[in-house]
């Protein structure tokens, strides 16, 4: 006598194969079916991806932190350019940053037109646009904190991203090879150099 079993979604079918002794090659068959224990059904895979996105959504929105400039405030003094570069270097010495070592890039960029002036760096959007344009996964949302973060060692140069931002804030990196850089709210400290810096209070670091 052999068995075959069958799965379905709340039962287990098992079909008994009854061979006739007399004749080998005549054979019947019995099904017979066996309620399993109901049980809820598992989550598709699908599902718990779509949940996990979900949670990760809720948590990012619940500790995303953004820096607002206020253009009334603003005298261009360009405080937060240096401390940005500061912050940046292998030193963190202003001194070494602007003498002694190769400078990084800026990553805050202060515009100014007659009397007006703001600092401009990454808005970190809801809807990164860099993030969706993004050849090669280089621009990416961090869960936690919710920031748009740029991994250079996968950046591919096509600028597509530079393209994209629809404020400006990313810019080519002129001190490496194909590399684009943008403000990461300075991952290292509780409060960005530019803002924690800025002596007018222009910039401000709010907890969304």
């Amino acid at each position: 006598m052999g068995r075959v079993m069958v799965t379905g979604r709340d039962y287990i079918y098992y079909v008994f194969r009854v061979c006739d002794r007399a004749d080998a090659q005549v054979a019947r068959f019995r099904p017979r079916v066996i309620p399993l224990r109901m049980r809820r059904p598992e989550k598709s895979h699908w599902e718990e991806s779509v949940g996990y996105a979900r949670r990760s959504e809720e948590r990012r929105k619940e500790n995303m932190k953004r820096i607002i400039p206020r253009e009334e405030y603003c005298i261009g003094c360009r405080l937060c350019e240096i401390h940005c570069i500061v912050q940046h270097s292998k030193s963190k010495d202003i001194i070494k940053a602007f003498k002694r070592e190769k400078r990084p890039m800026k990553r805050v960029e202060v515009e100014e037109h007659g009397h007006v002036s703001f600092a401009l760096q990454c808005r970190h959007c809801d809807e990164a646009p860099c993030v969706t344009a993004c050849l090669s996964g280089a621009m990416q949302r961090d869960p936690e904190s919710g920031a748009v973060v740029h991994e250079v060692e996968r950046c591919v140069g096509c600028w597509t991203c530079i393209l994209v931002c629809p404020y400006g804030a990313i810019r080519r990196d002129g001190g490496e090879k194909k590399v684009v850089g943008k403000c990461d709210l300075c991952p290292d400290l509780e409060v960005p150099a530019c803002v924690a810096n800025c002596p007018n209070e222009a910039l401000l670091l709010v907890e969304e």
